[in-house]
């Protein structure tokens, strides 16, 4: 339990979980992109701005 709460207090928990959201998130808007055809677009112009190594580095900064 003393380990938990270390955990909670650092926010670590928090940040994990909000970082497995955000995955979740960026593959279901992966997934809708491509259906539509415009990934292969998205991903050149994302990457052009700043190196960007996957879709959900884009938030980290």
């Amino acid at each position: 339990m003393k380990v938990v709460t270390t955990f909670k207090s650092g926010n670590i928990l928090n940040n994990l979980y909000e970082e497995r959201v955000n995955i979740e998130k960026g593959t279901k808007y992966m997934k809708s992109m491509s259906k539509h055809n415009n990934l292969k677009r998205w991903w050149r112009n994302s990457t052009k701005s700043k190196s960007v190594s996957s879709p959900y580095a884009l938030k980290s900064k």
